[in-house]
């Protein structure tokens, strides 16, 4: 099988597990609505804020051309996570600067997402860095097709569907992007 297969299928099996037991899926879009409470665009990074054991996480940078979902080692020391949670791993990564950083653990938390409302909790696999960043945490395109994600930035929000049906709209941080 090839790896491009494998991709296809895996990609697949990713868009079934959203399908409600229905069979309809709500749809995903932005409308004129979804610009409430958004000062004018300023083409900044999309960040938002997520509970991660039972933390608020701020400034978490969701980065749609990202090949995995980071936590930064100041973030794992932050959170007071047990370090025998950490699992091996090992391999390197890409920085945003083009230098290599090593992986060594990664950690699988929960991570909970809020519009203040609605609210959905799932286990995500982050790769824990040692490497500086004025982000905490880095979601990448394992967590957004996990969660169903639809980015805007236009409008400057994200929706995410969850399996049983719920639609989570969550308004990118402009404050603490502008920080970042």
């Amino acid at each position: 099988m090839t790896a491009s297969w494998k991709r296809y299928s895996r990609a697949k099996l990713a868009f079934e597990t959203l399908k409600l037991s229905s069979g309809a899926a709500p749809t995903l879009c932005f409308s004129e609505t979804d610009f409430k409470d958004v000062h004018p665009h300023q083409n900044g990074p999309m960040v938002i804020t997520v509970v991660t054991m039972g933390w608020n996480v701020h400034k978490v940078l969701v980065d749609q051309g990202s090949l995995t979902d980071v936590m930064f080692w100041n973030t794992f020391e932050g959170l007071q996570i047990p370090k025998d949670q950490l699992k091996p791993f090992e391999g390197t990564l890409v920085a945003f600067n083009g230098g290599w950083v090593k992986v060594q653990c990664y950690i699988d938390p929960w991570t909970s997402f809020t519009d203040g409302e609605e609210s959905s909790t799932v286990n995500l696999k982050y790769i824990v860095v040692n490497a500086p960043s004025s982000y905490n945490l880095l979601l990448g395109k394992p967590s957004l097709n996990q969660l169903g994600t639809v980015v805007s930035s236009h409008h400057l929000k994200m929706k995410l569907l969850f399996p049983t049906g719920k639609v989570i709209t969550l308004r990118l941080d402009q404050k603490a992007a502008r920080k970042c």
